[in-house]
């Protein structure tokens, strides 16, 4: 029986929709036409190798933006580096349009990231659900995807791993650490990255079902 459902926060409940258009005009005004879902499959897969900061600075962002230049076969010039950050640092985390469909789904819900302590506030503000806990690695002392954060997060909410159903858009830090502590575990892809991948999402719509065929085995 699933007693709590438990969310990754960063692009799965909360995102920041507006860099997508920032990228792809800041690539064509250099010179460079980029399919939409090939720079999102790039970002995607940069995002899954390199860690990101609880609280990610200039350098931080200069590096990662590199590495999706590198993916996309474009040399990351100092120029190209510093528009996209100046750009990007100004956009704010917006909630993904399903989260809403969360309003259908009966449960407790909780939050686990690789976050700072400003999540809670965001989350609030955002969104029109309330979370029982959220834990960020910024307080916790330790990350994604080592196994003592998700041990620590299942001593929180106070549950057996076999009860959580684990909600994340990292096949990496959220899926599979979260089955090898025992928890069920389905990939958020709203985008359609990892296709061959079967326990996954395209949208929370779907959630219900899948709480229901969890609670039936």
């Amino acid at each position: 029986m699933i007693k709590t459902v438990l969310f990754d926060a960063a692009n799965t409940l909360i995102h920041k929709p507006e860099s997508w258009d920032i990228w792809l005009s800041l690539l064509s005004s250099n010179g460079f036409e980029i399919d939409e879902k090939e720079l999102k499959k790039v970002h995607k897969i940069v995002s899954e190798t390199i860690r990101f900061p609880d609280r990610p600075d200039k350098e931080f962002y200069n590096l990662f933006n590199s590495k999706v230049l590198f993916g996309l076969g474009i040399l990351p010039s100092d120029k190209l580096v510093s528009e996209l950050y100046q750009a990007i640092k100004k956009c704010e985390w917006r909630a993904f349009d399903d989260v809403s469909d969360l309003l259908k789904v009966e449960g407790v819900f909780s939050v686990a990231s690789n976050f700072n302590s400003s999540l809670r506030e965001t989350l609030s503000q955002l969104l029109p659900i309330s979370f029982n806990q959220v834990v960020v690695s910024e307080e916790i002392g330790c990350r994604k995807p080592t196994r003592d954060f998700y041990e620590q997060v299942v001593s929180r909410l106070g549950v057996k791993p076999s009860e959580v159903l684990y909600v994340g858009d990292s096949l990496e830090l959220d899926v599979w650490p979260a089955l090898k502590v025992g928890m069920n575990a389905f990939l958020i892809d709203r985008d359609g990255c990892y296709p061959r991948y079967e326990n996954r999402l395209d949208s929370f719509s779907s959630l219900n079902q899948v709480i229901g065929s969890l609670n039936e085995d």
